[in-house]
């Protein structure tokens, strides 16, 4: 993902370019898709609200998942 900006009519558009690989055998190709980065947030910022995770459902089987842990409680 590469964050871009565009003119448009004296505008700034702020977007996300995205490639997606197309295969065909040994060969790649891509398409690019741009996303509006306002819509992104907005959906990131709506979706945030819905979920609510603890410290205790984190996977903790290592020592550094523990220390990370108790860095961030």
């Amino acid at each position: 993902h590469v964050e871009v900006t565009f003119e448009s009519q004296r505008q700034f558009i702020a977007a996300l370019l995205t490639l997606k690989p197309i295969f065909d055998g040994d060969r790649c190709s891509f398409i690019a898709l741009l996303h509006p980065l306002e819509r992104l947030r907005q959906y990131v910022s709506s979706q945030l609200g819905r979920v609510s995770h603890s410290f205790e459902q984190m996977p903790s089987a290592s020592l550094e998942m523990r220390r990370l842990i108790r860095y961030g409680q």
